[in-house]
């Protein structure tokens, strides 16, 4: 169905209620969303409903309840930035440009299994295993890569999270598996993009009710994920087998591939593989997230940790208490490199962002 199509029936029911209250429907959300090519797939609208899957990484649902949750929770749809700070931080941002936040530092594990396995400093892996073995979760919501394919996980095991250790440069429906453990009634930390935690918030936020808890976020430094197929058909045409990949990394503005042979390519020759949802976010350190890791802004081989809200402090600095993991302050450059990033990135999508903005109902630029 055309997009003319789809507003034409959203603008007809756009009055209809449900418990006296106006709601968006699955046919808002492919109106204002998906026709728009702006779906980030970030997993969040199948989490809750049983009739939406997915076909070439968009949502399709075989019936609509009406019930607003696909709409509600959808991170594309109205997110209102100070609203949520205050919700999770009791704050407002002072850094326009990195968001509200307590501390920045640089760390990086120890455990020799973790740094045999992880992207650069091990300090997502080295966490989500203290909160499993001190019993602070029940689970965790990662991305796991199969063939290079990331695929969502509820890991309930450090060699569950050794599994899932490292990045991924495609996108990942992580947040589709949060439905799935809550139910079950885990207390879960969950690990994503910041998309995936824009959804997150907005579940948390949204009022609805479940049987199990979120009790941390961690939110992941990005500028934007690659389109999986063209993504494929771009190794391909290296000659490269996604099975001979032993790694993926981006150092330098440069993405490097670690097959039988080494390649380095300038990432701005690979800018018409980004995703066209990635052209409309702002976020690059994860702003809303109780914890934010990335690698820029600090050396080799670690990380760098941005500690947002007080239960993220809370555990952050117990974690670093018992487990072995060396910490340091951020230097100046280093913080520099982190804002020049994400200014970079706001700067990119403002103008997309607003003009996406003038033809939605929602929005308020």
């Amino acid at each position: 169905m055309d997009l003319i199509r789809i507003r034409a029936f959203k603008w007809c029911f756009q009055g209809q209620t449900v418990g006296g209250e106006n709601v968006r429907s699955f046919l808002d959300l492919m109106a204002d969303v998906i026709l728009e090519d702006v779906c980030c797939y970030c997993g969040a609208c199948s989490a809750f409903c049983e009739n939406i899957s997915y076909e070439n990484e968009l949502p399709v649902a075989k019936e609509c309840y009406d019930c607003g949750m696909c709409y509600n929770v959808c991170p594309r749809t109205e997110l209102r930035l100070d609203d949520l700070e205050m919700t999770f931080f009791n704050a407002k941002r002072e850094d326009g440009l990195l968001g509200y936040y307590r501390s920045i530092v640089c760390g990086r594990t120890l455990d020799e299994s973790i740094k045999a396995v992880c992207q650069d400093g091990g300090i997502t892996t080295a966490f989500l295993d203290y909160l499993l073995e001190k019993g602070e979760v029940d689970a965790c919501i990662v991305a796991k890569a199969e063939n290079w394919i990331p695929q969502p996980l509820i890991a309930k095991s450090k060699e569950d999270l050794l599994s899932s250790a490292g990045s991924k440069y495609t996108q990942c429906p992580s947040v589709s598996a949060l439905g799935k453990a809550l139910d079950e009634g885990l207390r879960v930390a969950v690990v994503g993009l910041p998309c995936h935690i824009q959804a997150v918030r907005k579940l948390q936020s949204s009022g609805y009710r479940f049987n199990g808890e979120i009790v941390v976020t961690i939110g992941l430094f990005c500028m934007e994920t690659f389109d999986t197929a063209k993504f494929f058909e771009y190794l391909e045409s290296l000659g490269i087998k996604p099975s001979d990949v032993k790694k993926f990394d981006i150092k330098k503005g440069k993405f490097i591939i670690e097959a039988d042979e080494r390649k380095e390519i300038p990432i701005k020759d690979m800018k018409h593989l980004i995703r066209k949802a990635c052209r409309v976010c702002c976020d690059f350190s994860a702003e809303l997230a109780d914890i934010s890791i990335g690698s820029v802004g600090s050396p080799t081989g670690w990380n760098t940790v941005i500690v947002r809200s007080e239960v993220g402090k809370a555990l952050f600095e117990n974690f670093v208490k018992v487990c072995d993991v060396e910490v340091k302050e951020i230097t100046e450059k280093g913080l520099n490199a982190v804002r020049k990033l994400a200014e970079m990135k706001k700067k990119e999508n403002a103008e997309n962002l607003k003009k996406l903005a003038r033809t939605l109902s929602f929005a308020k630029i």
